[in-house]
């Protein structure tokens, strides 16, 4: 499950439906040409924290190695915090985190299974 993380194309991106997520992710399919077909709402995103967040990684299909998550904070924090076993700061609106996973299955999933590749946020 590892990339070079450059923003590759994902195998699926699964998006909170509330409407700035969605907004974030379909600017990003757009302008870097990624087909639609790959976008998934998920309603378990919306205001999730990690446990539930979790939950929805460890159910995807193995099959999926990269996958891109829209969703809200501070959950999206806490989950790169746990899956790293870093304090992660704070992700603001428009920043993403690239974590290399150690398990080979979504279903693996646990505390300190991922390090940080890649942390970018908006420039001020």
């Amino acid at each position: 499950m590892a990339h070079d993380c450059q923003l590759d194309h994902p195998d699926l991106v699964l998006c909170s439906p509330a409407v700035r997520a969605y907004a974030t992710a379909l600017f990003y399919i757009r302008n870097l040409d990624i087909n639609l077909s790959r976008l998934q709402l998920e309603w378990l995103l919306y205001e999730s924290f990690t446990p539930t967040l979790v939950k929805v990684l460890k159910q995807q299909p193995d099959k999926d190695d990269y996958l891109w998550l829209f969703g809200h904070n501070p959950g999206l924090s806490n989950l790169a915090s746990y899956l790293t076993g870093e304090e992660c700061d704070y992700l603001v609106t428009a920043s993403y985190i690239c974590l290399e996973l150690k398990e080979d299955s979504w279903s693996s999933l646990n505390a300190g299974c991922a390090s940080i590749i890649r942390y970018e946020r908006p420039k001020k």
